[in-house]
């Protein structure tokens, strides 16, 4: 049998060990979710508009909370399957705990995730900016987050020439392609 399982039959212990390997993996569990709620502790409060210095600020805390918590979330990760439920699950934990509505959360999560990640892809740092900017833009209001003023005057544009949702110096305004006369 261990031949044909392989990697899987060190998973599972034999009926001596497995109360005690139960137990053990109750332990992590709940260690991670302590982690997890430290971590929530340290971020939400960046995320409330009214400690923020101004709309853009409150924009890029939201991208760079859902970038540390995706991170968090696939570190303990021991391969590239299945981290898209755990990283789904906690962004849906973060939304509902700022006040959105499950629904509306798990309507913003899935979204953003899409079909678009089978098993075994790993995350890469584009999927998370990408999924923290969809998700960003679900919450908040692209017209009350753009910034008054760029420094450096160049366009902020996807590889394709597409502006992004924020971009304010290409002609079209801010807000999503929809809002700007042309679709995705």
């Amino acid at each position: 049998m261990n031949e044909r399982l392989g990697w899987v039959a060190d998973r599972v212990p034999t009926p001596d060990r497995a109360p005690a390997f139960v137990a053990e993996s109750l332990l992590a569990w709940r260690r991670w979710l302590e982690s997890l709620a430290e971590r929530l502790d340290q971020i939400l409060p960046s995320l409330d508009p009214e400690r923020a210095v101004g709309a853009a600020e409150v924009a890029a805390a939201w991208e760079a909370a859902i970038g540390k918590l995706m991170m968090f979330t696939v570190a303990p990760v021991a391969d590239d399957d299945g981290w898209q439920g755990w990283c789904e699950l906690v962004l849906r934990w973060l939304l509902t705990a700022t006040g959105v509505p499950p629904q509306q959360a798990l309507a913003l999560v899935e979204g953003a995730f899409g079909k678009r990640f089978d098993n075994w892809v790993p995350l890469t740092a584009t999927d998370i900016g990408d999924i923290a900017e969809r998700i960003t833009r679900g919450v908040l209001s692209p017209a009350a987050i753009v910034p008054a003023s760029r420094v450096d005057n160049w366009p902020d544009t996807w590889p394709q020439g597409w502006p992004s949702w924020r971009a304010t110096n290409t002609g079209r305004g801010a807000g999503p392609p929809s809002d700007r006369g042309h679709s995705r």
